[in-house]
């Protein structure tokens, strides 16, 4: 089956290097030429120097087109990046900001779940909204958010040591038929939930569901953000939040872990 752009469905066109995190939000992040730090789950316990990820799965005319939402995630990552935390903060997810944090997170999804990349196809009401710089319909997706607890010592986005500025996974929930995208930008952890092969059926109850589900098996406990607050003027104040006790147990962990992981790979060095 020939590739097609998931946003204008065309296969005989040229694509480009979507960056999967905005390059424009990378060099605001770690200046230019990027000197970044970039570990997810599907590195398999990897470290990436360096690296830009991208995904040539938009086409050159779409890429363009959606410039406006990397120029509004570029203010949104300032916002957050401005606090140490931004526990009891309140968030501003207006417009384009809205659009740019829906299509990171669909970026990753493309990018580490080569085998479904059908699902995305499934999401076209989703993608015709980014596109076309409108807001995608609440009825499509669940948005949660979550706060860590921290001060800046928590953080090095340029090295191994302490927290990474961004950290992406995506979950399936078979009992619920829901897939959770999880993409954490510095202290503000976002949760996109969406149905497995654009099955809209009872989906509310799926999502209650889901974060149900999150709370009970996974101990994470997101404040979903209601749909109402989503397209109105009003900031979304992210109200649930990770203690620092949570954060420090599970980077012990984690240490402890990568002391019997295989050596680190380096790209872009």
């Amino acid at each position: 089956m020939a590739k097609t752009c998931p946003y204008c469905t065309k296969s005989d066109v040229k694509f480009s290097g979507e960056h999967i995190i905005s390059a424009a939000v990378l060099r605001e992040v770690f200046g230019n030429p990027v000197k970044n730090n970039v570990s997810a789950d599907h590195l398999r316990g990897k470290v990436l120097k360096n690296y830009e990820p991208t995904s040539n799965h938009v086409c050159r005319t779409c890429n363009s087109k959606l410039a406006p939402c990397d120029s509004a995630g570029v203010d949104l990552i300032k916002q957050i990046f401005s606090h140490a935390s931004v526990a009891n903060i309140g968030i501003d997810l207006r417009a384009l900001r809205l659009n740019w944090l829906i299509k990171t997170h669909l970026n990753h999804m493309v990018a580490t779940r080569p085998k479904t990349k059908a699902e995305y196809t499934s999401y076209s009401r989703i993608f015709d909204g980014l596109i076309n710089l409108q807001p995608v319909s609440t009825d499509l997706y669940a948005l949660c958010l979550e706060a860590f607890d921290t001060d800046e010592s928590y953080y090095d986005g340029t090295r191994k040591e302490g927290i990474g500025y961004f950290n992406y996974r995506s979950v399936d929930f078979a009992h619920t038929q829901t897939i959770v995208s999880s993409f954490r930008i510095k202290s503000l952890s976002t949760y996109i939930i969406l149905p497995m092969n654009s099955d809209y059926g009872l989906f509310g109850e799926r999502v209650a569901a889901t974060i149900g589900e999150m709370r009970q098996d996974f101990k994470i406990t997101p404040a979903r953000v209601p749909a109402g607050d989503l397209h109105s003027n009003a900031s979304i104040l992210v109200s649930s939040v990770v203690p620092r006790s949570k954060i420090d147990a599970i980077q012990s962990a984690e240490a402890a872990r990568g002391a019997q992981a295989p050596p680190n790979a380096t790209a872009g060095q």
